[in-house]
């Protein structure tokens, strides 16, 4: 009998294909099929198939415009940063060189030198602009040891870009210089390019040795908003030099991270709706960003007309509001922040902070006094939240739990969780912080004010014990007269 081979073959390659996936593997391009794997350069639009593991070089090179690499949920590991000292061009995850219009999304990367770089062409000056990174994960890249540059994310020349909604964190480096490695994200202007309008946003930043965020050299307009900053090793958010300027830094939590939770050291930015607490003292890398645990710190002699605006700013090592106005800083201007110490700062119209800091110990208390409840559940995502705004002290709250006592909210008119109830039954629903939850108690202080007790005398005839104390005095004058 007459065997087909070659029909046999394609058989059980087709079998192969359908127990094991896509017979490519990496990222595979969306146009033509083609498999990018370890070091190739990417000249479409590809997707991740399987998570790409690369000892050596870079991860992937762009090598062209408008093109998306979509991780799909998997890994580009460099399985190893190495050693890395110096100012070149260090081993990256996804390498690119001004091209424009590339998003790179889904996808983790880390065990490289640098996570993600990308940068403009230097040899022509060309900038790179409309970059999007997002929902990725970018972790344990970089190297200790030396001067390093290496970073989680590193934009030099990026213009008009969006990093949003990623994880980025335990990213390694050294150095003393403001260019020295170790940041979360990392974006340095050019001389007569600079680097202006990109916004970072919704991203947790975290655990890096250095910065969570650090901009320097002719960076402007950027808005960093709505990111959770903690545990850096040397400053939370940082506009490093004298032209970090016009920057917009806004509803940010900045918290227990090491020297200065937001550092602020160029002219005409808005600092405001941020919270910064319990940022702490003791960096491994001190210098003018990390020797205090500041909340808030202004201090460069070119760091002028800066506005700092409805920010809380409590339990730091340091000031929570900090102006170096003894090296030169002027015009800096700011109303209703909250803080406990405020250096070298006044808002308008008073001396330090128009409010002071809320413990949310005593907050708990006085809400429980005066009759407040809450009610919520345990699943929904905000009363998770309302009550880690208490952490501990919750148990000192009056809590009503909806899916235990469904009759109980029902008669209070509960209809959302969470809902704060008054004590004269008005309902607050929604999630709210300690400042405004001390409003409202103060608030409905003044409306109810505690009545004042009375002395009212007796119409009665004295007794002793039940009278006047002036009763008293007639009747001892009687008693000594008798002793005579």
């Amino acid at each position: 009998m007459k065997i087909n081979f070659t029909g046999q073959i394609l058989t059980i390659t087709l079998l192969l294909a359908l127990l094991t996936g896509n017979a490519y593997a990496g990222c595979v391009g969306d146009a033509t099929g083609t498999d990018y794997g370890c070091g190739d350069t990417v000249t479409e639009s590809c997707t991740f198939n399987e998570d790409l593991n690369c000892a050596s070089g870079h991860g992937l090179v762009i090598g062209a415009g408008n093109i998306v690499i979509d991780g799909n949920g998997h890994t580009l590991n460099g399985v190893s940063p190495g050693i890395y000292n110096g100012l070149g061009i260090e081993r990256s995850g996804i390498y690119n060189k001004a091209h424009d219009n590339i998003t790179i999304k889904n996808l983790e990367i880390t065990n490289f030198c640098t996570g993600i770089y990308f940068r403009y062409d230097d040899e022509i000056g060309d900038s790179v602009e409309r970059i999007a990174i997002r929902n990725c994960e970018i972790h344990h890249n970089g190297a200790s040891g030396g001067d390093t540059t290496t970073q989680g994310i590193k934009w030099i020349g990026v213009f008009d870009s969006v990093i949003a909604d990623n994880q980025i964190h335990d990213n390694a480096g050294s150095g003393t210089a403001c260019t020295s490695g170790g940041n979360g994200i990392f974006i340095n202007g050019v001389s007569g390019v600079g680097a202006w309008n990109n916004t970072i946003t919704g991203n947790t930043i975290y655990n890096n040795a250095k910065a969570g965020f650090l901009t320097r050299m002719m960076c402007r307009d950027t808005t960093v908003s709505h990111n959770d900053v903690y545990g850096n090793g040397q400053a939370g958010i940082v506009l490093r030099c004298k032209k970090s300027e016009k920057h917009t830094i806004e509803e940010n939590n900045v918290h227990e991270n090491y020297g200065a939770g937001i550092w602020i050291g160029g002219p005409d930015n808005t600092i405001r709706h941020n919270t910064v607490t319990g940022n702490r003292n003791g960096s491994l890398y001190t210098g003018v960003v990390g020797e205090y645990g500041s909340g808030i710190k202004v201090c460069r002699a070119e760091a002028h007309n800066n506005e700092i605006v409805s920010n809380t700013a409590c339990d730091n090592d340091f000031a929570d509001i900090e102006v170096c106005a003894g090296i030169g800083v002027t015009g800096t201007t700011g109303s209703d922040n909250t803080c406990d110490r405020a250096e070298g700062y006044d808002d308008a119209g008073t001396a330090g902070c128009r409010y002071a800091c809320i413990h949310a110990d005593e907050l708990a208390y006085e809400l429980t006094a005066q009759g407040w409840v809450l009610y919520g559940t345990d699943q929904c995502p905000w009363c998770v939240k309302q009550r880690g705004e208490f952490d501990d002290a919750f148990r000192h709250l009056t809590y009503i739990n909806c899916m235990e006592n469904k009759s109980a909210c029902t008669d209070a008119g509960i209809q959302d969780t969470p809902c704060w109830a008054s004590p004269d039954g008005v309902l607050h629903p929604g999630y709210h912080n300690l400042t405004t939850l001390s409003g409202l108690a103060s608030d409905y202080q003044r409306a109810h004010p505690t009545p004042t007790p009375t002395t009212k005398m007796s119409t009665s005839p004295a007794t002793v014990g039940f009278g006047s104390a002036s009763a008293l005095v007639p009747l001892l004058i009687v008693f000594l007269m008798r002793r005579r």
